[in-house]
């Protein structure tokens, strides 16, 4: 039989092992999820920004219009006697929006142009504006809408279309 002290000394060691292992445990899981929080909290950091150019063009003249935007993809807003239309895109881009009211390389890329950009006036005729007008972005009124979300508003009237010529318009 063994004597009471050493029993009680091994219970006593069990119960210090458990309560070490215990603790152990918790540190462990405490890191864990501290270690979690960390790698959660980095994906919720923000490295780029999401930039909004809108262009609105209102048409105040009796012609219906149509010109190429989108990058060269083919894509031809039509926009019809005294109404408007817009187009809208992002870019990623830093925390703050550089260039307030001087975004020509944007406006260059919507319109597919190298400083010249045709209009087609109800299909018969056609205008060219080489670096001034609408493919000039000095001419549209800007708004800031949001600290990353500009707007640019160009409006058509009867003098855009003075130098207007014939043309046979086959983008249809």
């Amino acid at each position: 039989m063994m004597p009471i002290f050493s029993l009680l000394n091994f219970k006593a060691m069990k119960n210090k092992l458990k309560t070490s292992l215990y603790f152990l445990l918790k540190i462990f899981g405490v890191i864990c999820l501290f270690i979690g929080i960390i790698l959660n909290f980095n994906r919720c950091i923000k490295t780029d920004f999401i930039h909004t150019y809108e262009f609105v063009y209102i048409n105040q003249t009796d012609y219906t219009l149509k010109f190429e935007v989108a990058c060269g993809l083919n894509y031809y807003l039509v926009i019809l006697p005294q109404s408007s239309s817009d187009v809208k895109f992002q870019s990623e881009g830093g925390k703050e929006m550089a260039n307030k009211g001087n975004h020509q390389n944007v406006l260059d890329c919507l319109l597919s142009n190298s400083g010249k950009s045709p209009i087609f006036i109800d299909a018969t005729s056609c205008v060219e504006f080489f670096e001034s007008g609408f493919v000039d972005i000095s001419k549209y009124q800007y708004k800031m809408v949001g600290k990353l979300h500009i707007k640019y508003t160009y409006i058509f009237t009867e003098a855009d279309f003075i130098d207007a010529k014939p043309f046979n318009d086959n983008t249809n």
